[in-house]
């Protein structure tokens, strides 16, 4: 899509307004309102965590991933559901910008950030807490079930690989629609997973509400952009006509009122609800439920929170590194010209 900003403008207009393709409104408050606000307050984030992911993995630029490795890890502590969705999410752009080149540096960038981010958090995922969450039913039954989908995964991958290949290698234009379609078919398929079956953790699904909505408003927003410039330049540009171009204006024109006028409304109705409507309390087990205990009497604490502290010491020795090659790369430069 040319038109970048007519994509970003209407895919956050489509997830934060209430539409009338979205009637049931505004997913992060409804996460609030279910009582599963940490991965609500997380999922905020994502956009400005993902705006240096892509950076880190398309360039290399060792300040991007800096940043990148802390908010990742930032977003693990707050909610480790909004973390997984994160490992899927810039899973997908890694693969994405791999079409246009490098495709396992691409992906070795991604391990590091995974790799760091994990490293930094690890003082509050310690060894004792993470016994405790291997040993959460709802957490066996996720590895037990992705265990048994794997023979299903082995040779579907490969062929799904090609495909997506021979579509979109090379092809920079495409690389949003594939992001739009990757991101609907795996929230698509985790939400009706999870509706069929009854247990908590992964499997809830009206967890995924706030990703699978975003899936839908970005591609929603790609094919409108999409269907706006092609009638543009192929009607309203090259039609001869003023009355017939003005035409077209005005019918735009009334179809954005209308669409605004209709969003107001429903905008009313969900403030009205949102109003009566409880904060519940989620009493069932889970991972963001466990106590932590830091006991620095402890080994496991206290190596825990070396290596978290040896992560962040070595990220900011890398990014000084870089910092001071690229200046005197850049005063190299300078004095030679």
């Amino acid at each position: 899509v040319l038109r970048h900003e007519l994509a970003a403008l209407l895919a956050t207009l489509f997830f934060i307004v209430p539409t009338p393709f979205f009637k049931n409104g505004l997913p992060l408050i409804d996460a609030v309102l279910l009582g599963d606000g940490a991965h609500g307050v997380a999922f905020s984030f994502l956009p400005l965590v993902l705006m240096y992911v892509q950076e880190f993995i398309s360039t290399g630029f060792f300040k991007s991933g800096t940043v990148a490795a802390i908010l990742i890890a930032l977003i693990a502590i707050i909610s480790p559901f909004a973390f997984f969705n994160l490992l899927i999410i810039f899973t997908i752009l890694a693969i994405s910008d791999g079409f246009l080149g490098d495709l396992r540096i691409k992906l070795i960038r991604s391990l590091s950030l995974v790799f760091f981010s994990l490293a930094l958090s690890f003082f509050w995922y310690y060894p004792n807490l993470l016994n405790q969450i291997v040993l959460l039913n709802h957490v066996v039954f996720a590895f037990n079930k992705f265990v048994s989908i794997l023979p299903l995964a082995v040779p579907g991958i490969p062929i799904i690989g090609t495909i997506a290949f021979l579509v979109f290698d090379r092809r920079e234009k495409l690389r949003p629609f594939f992001i739009a379609i990757a991101l609907f078919l795996i929230y698509f398929a985790l939400y009706s997973l999870s509706k069929s079956i009854s247990i908590t953790g992964l499997f809830t699904y009206y967890r995924y509400v706030s990703e699978l909505s975003f899936a839908i408003s970005f591609g929603l927003a790609l094919f409108l952009s999409l269907i706006i410039e092609v009638f543009v330049r192929n009607y309203i540009l090259k039609t001869k006509s003023s009355f017939l171009r003005n035409s077209y204006l005005i019918l735009g024109t009334i179809l954005v009122c209308a669409l605004a006028v209709t969003s107001l409304i429903s905008v009313k109705i969900v403030h009205n609800q949102i109003e009566n409507s409880p904060i519940k309390y989620q009493n069932t087990v889970g991972i963001g439920n466990i106590k932590r205990v830091f006991d620095f009497q402890n080994f496991s604490s206290i190596l825990a929170l070396f290596i978290s502290l040896s992560a962040l010491v070595i990220l900011l020795s890398l990014l000084l590194k870089s910092n001071l090659s690229t200046k005197n790369s850049i005063f190299n430069v300078k004095k030679a010209s």
